[in-house]
């Protein structure tokens, strides 16, 4: 955080310990060399040579960044604040040209590429890699049993989902992103994974308990919204950005056994699968704290017999 700090300001990492120093030695008494270099170390845990202390201070002052009064050095914070504040228009009037090429590109570069890029990743750590993409979406369309969003913890981490699942809470609660699920409810994946993971039937039982009970309360989560649906439908995720239009299919050699994922990026794609998932979602119906419970007996009662068989 210093070091960026610093960048925006225009100084060096070094030259902005040495202002902290400064401040802190200023704070205790007053700022004179010698106080400033024992707050360098106390604040930096390495020590300042008096010539390199000299020769840096003597250019903050050329850049008006620090001031010198007797054998006392201060902060210019009015200098700070200003040299702040012309970064921020600085990168303002980046960011407006940004969003102006951006929306000029199509008419700079006439021909349109129906390319579409398939890839086919066989790890899920590496496939969790693309959680920066899941940050920069705007829009997530997402078919599943149980989610894995509300898959305990422990689960997540043992999947290596917890990632994606912290990138997407994080997004809907800031408002950046919108999240639709359409969940049907089926356990027998979630189930296979828990008891291929913690080799106990109850443990597996618990996290299948804990899902339902987990989903409950991403109802009150804004920004993302929750439907069920009784036709078995294929476990995808869509995932819209600005630039971005991917479709992610599992490929599984059996409910506990995830082997691989295909991505397909492709807009003409997404914006397929986008309309055949509106369809399944106008004959979804929004879940319910009642309906969640409702269904959750039923089928812990069908695992309950599945645990103790």
């Amino acid at each position: 955080m210093d070091s960026y700090i610093a960048k925006l300001i225009g100084i060096t990492e070094q030259q902005f310990e040495i202002l902290k120093a400064i401040d802190a030695a200023s704070l205790t008494g007053e700022s004179k060399p010698k106080s400033i270099v024992l707050a360098y170390q106390k604040i930096t845990g390495k020590p300042i040579q008096k010539p390199n202390l000299f020769t840096q201070l003597k250019e903050l002052q050329k850049i008006d960044i620090i001031t010198k009064t007797g054998g006392s050095y201060g902060i210019n914070k009015a200098r700070l604040k200003q040299e702040l504040l012309s970064k921020k228009q600085k990168l303002a009037a980046e960011l407006n040209l940004c969003s102006s090429l951006a929306t000029r590109l199509d008419s700079a570069f006439k021909y349109n590429s129906p390319q579409v890029v398939v890839k086919y990743i066989d790890s899920i750590d590496d496939y969790n890699k693309s959680v920066d993409e899941i940050k920069a979406a705007n829009f997530i369309l997402r078919a599943a049993n149980i989610s894995e969003l509300s898959y305990p913890e422990n689960l997540q981490r043992a999947i290596s989902c917890k990632s994606q699942v912290d990138a997407v809470l994080s997004g809907c609660k800031s408002g950046k992103l919108k999240a639709r699920y359409i969940l049907t409810f089926g356990t027998h994946n979630i189930f296979s994974v828990a008891l291929n993971t913690f080799k106990d039937k109850k443990k597996a039982y618990e996290a299948v308990r804990t899902a339902f009970n987990n989903l409950i309360t991403l109802l009150d989560l804004p920004n993302l919204e929750l439907r069920y649906c009784k036709t078995n439908i294929e476990t995808i995720m869509l995932i819209e950005g600005d630039a971005i239009f991917r479709l992610t299919i599992p490929l599984r050699a059996s409910a506990s056994q995830f082997y691989g994922v295909i991505l397909i990026d492709s807009e003409d794609v997404c914006k397929s699968y986008e309309e055949i998932f509106n369809r399944f979602w106008q004959q979804s119906v929004p879940l319910t704290k009642a309906l969640i419970k409702k269904i959750a007996n039923k089928k812990l009662k069908e695992l309950r017999k599945l645990e103790n068989g």
